[in-house]
């Protein structure tokens, strides 16, 4: 079996998750990538890791088929563009970038270099939001009407995150959950209005801003949709309630029941 070889650029939280489920792959060979030492030498107490960089243009030097990108937004574009013209295809983690005109940037090179690029908004494949899909495009509920969507995890910030950048920056919150944006355009097509209101609140040791976000969302089929994201609950949750003018539909991810 020929084998690919896969650079991890980022070796945090995220990227000792892909980290380690690749190594069950037969098929790839992997190389790991970070400016931090530690973080190099912790990700192979999980993962199987064949070389290590501490200089991402050194490790694309040596040609890499594929780069998983598993760093923080804010230099998804640089990192993957380089990958792209380098000549390897991308994963990139979501969001896919911090900004619309540095996902655009990314857009632009893809088609030029034609390489094969995917980010990783994985929760269509999750097997009872896939389920949901599959009810709506049947009208199993009849026309949808509204939609109730929360995600809250405090544990996100205590238990997973390796290093510190949620808590640095602004607005994480609202780029770490766009899971919910991505399949809700799945489900409904585009958003026409947001409105929206946001607060840094509670008493936690780790409190990005912010930290609680409810906002509603008009789409261009005429679903309304309230949607709530927090870095509060303890542990986590995320629920999705779908009413239409024949019936509801609920469903909380990880309960492996789908309430029609």
């Amino acid at each position: 079996m020929a084998k690919k070889t896969l650079l991890i650029a980022g070796c945090g939280s995220i990227g000792h998750r892909h980290a380690r489920l690749l190594s069950e792959r037969p098929d790839v060979v992997l190389w790991g990538c970070d400016l931090n030492r530690e973080m190099l030498e912790d990700i192979r107490s999980q993962a199987t890791i064949e070389r290590q960089f501490s200089d991402y243009e050194a490790a694309l030097k040596e040609g890499p088929d594929m780069v998983w990108v598993c760093t923080p937004e804010d230099v998804h574009a640089s990192i993957a563009i380089d990958a792209l013209r380098a000549g390897a295809d991308v994963f990139c983690e979501k969001p896919l970038a911090e900004s619309i005109e540095s996902g655009q940037a990314i857009a632009d090179e893809v088609r030029q270099t034609d390489r094969t690029f995917s980010v990783g908004y994985v929760l269509r494949c999750e097997s009872g939001i896939n389920l949901i899909k599959t009810f709506i495009d049947e009208k199993r509920i009849g026309r949808v009407i509204a939609a109730e969507v929360c995600v809250g995890d405090y544990e996100t910030l205590v238990d997973y995150c390796k290093t510190d950048h949620i808590l640095r920056g602004k607005d994480k919150l609202v780029m770490d959950f766009t899971h919910e944006i991505d399949y809700l355009r799945w489900f409904f097509g585009e958003p026409a209005e947001v409105a929206a209101m946001s607060g840094c609140l509670g008493d936690f040791e780790k409190m990005p801003d912010p930290n609680i976000v409810e906002a509603i969302l008009r789409f261009e089929s005429g679903v309304l949709v309230r949607l709530h994201l927090d870095y509060m609950q303890h542990p986590g949750r995320r629920s999705i309630i779908l009413v239409g003018d024949k019936g509801r539909i609920s469903y909380s991810v990880g309960e492996n029941c789908v309430e029609v």
